[in-house]
């Protein structure tokens, strides 16, 4: 038997692939999750053994967790997020409160039960590179960057990376977090990018539409497969002493670029590539947020899976 292992949001799409990883290198997997099911079809073989429904994890609920299962390892995956057509200021603002509670306060509620009860488990956060502002692309984040990112859901990723910072210098918790940029799968929900960008490759396969139409096809942001994020966590918490790693591809494309070249690569026709917004795609030619990846990759690390196959899989799905 492996690592006794706690995933927090184990059943959106990191939690799910993460699991898959670790039941295969048979760690016990205990899941905490805000849904009753996952959102995805065909991830009923990712069942962890003991599965736990918690809409807010309480130091009372992760105490009895904890005691009970003794875990070595606790990921803790669960967020508050969608796609940016959801994510706008306002419905960040409508639902600030959900945005901190699981990202702040359920952080620190973990971490002072961990503090409590044994500091040697391994704490894993997810963070995001949404703590840090749209910069140059020639301009990229490594672990040390100022936090600079705007908005709540930013913030609240911020001050929780704050915590496992202070909970590791003050009370020596064995914490770190992982820095995950842009990362897809076939597990993600309607109205992420590749989802929609493998519906409408479908759709042009199948005769139904002979063009690409995605707004802002010039947007540069540093994207890679879920599958290697999974890996990488995987690989970040068999170190002795956890700290912080960015977790990415090091490489900037637009939108226009994956969809180009995938249709290039698979050898599909079409009239037109994706409209853009002449305003917008001004800036987003100039700013974008790329990762500096040089100390994962010290640990062996690298993207494996190429964002063709990534659409690939989304397609033989959607």
């Amino acid at each position: 038997m492996g690592d006794i292992t706690i995933i927090t949001g184990n059943l959106g799409q990191d939690g799910i692939l993460l699991t898959k990883l670790l039941k295969e290198k048979r760690n016990k997997i205990i899941g905490i999750s805000s849904r009753l099911k996952p959102h995805f079809k065909n991830s009923s073989t990712t069942n962890p053994v003991h599965q736990y429904f918690c809409p807010k994890i309480s130091q009372s609920f992760i105490a009895k967790i904890i005691q009970e299962h003794k875990p070595t390892k606790i990921f803790h995956l669960a967020t508050v997020n969608g796609p940016a057509s959801v994510m706008s200021d306002a419905w960040q603002k409508q639902n600030h409160k959900k945005i901190y509670e699981v990202h702040v306060e359920n952080t620190r509620n973990i971490l002072e039960i961990i503090k409590d009860l044994d500091p040697q488990i391994k704490f894993i956060f997810a963070g995001s590179s949404k703590m840090y502002k749209l910069r140059s692309m020639y301009s990229t984040i490594d672990e040390n960057t100022k936090m600079d990112g705007e908005g709540i859901y930013a913030q609240s990723k911020i001050e929780a990376r704050k915590l496992i910072d202070y909970y590791r210098d003050e009370f020596a918790i064995n914490a770190g977090t992982a820095i995950l940029f842009n990362h897809e799968s076939k597990y993600r929900k309607s109205g992420f990018l590749f989802v929609e960008i493998a519906k409408q490759i479908n759709d042009v396969v199948s005769m139904k539409r002979n063009r690409i139409d995605l707004l802002d096809a010039n947007i540069m942001a540093d994207w890679h497969s879920a599958r290697d994020t999974v890996q990488a966590l995987e690989i970040i918490s068999q170190q002795n002493k956890l700290t912080d790693y960015v977790v990415a591809s090091g490489i900037a494309k637009s939108v226009r670029e994956i969809i180009s070249d995938y249709l290039f690569d698979r050898n599909i026709e079409i009239d037109a590539l994706p409209q853009i917004s002449v305003e917008e795609s001004l800036v987003a030619k100039q700013q974008t947020r790329v990762g500096n990846i040089r100390k994962l990759t010290e640990l062996g690390w690298s993207c494996k899976i190429s964002l063709n196959q990534i659409i690939d899989e989304i397609r033989e799905v959607v």
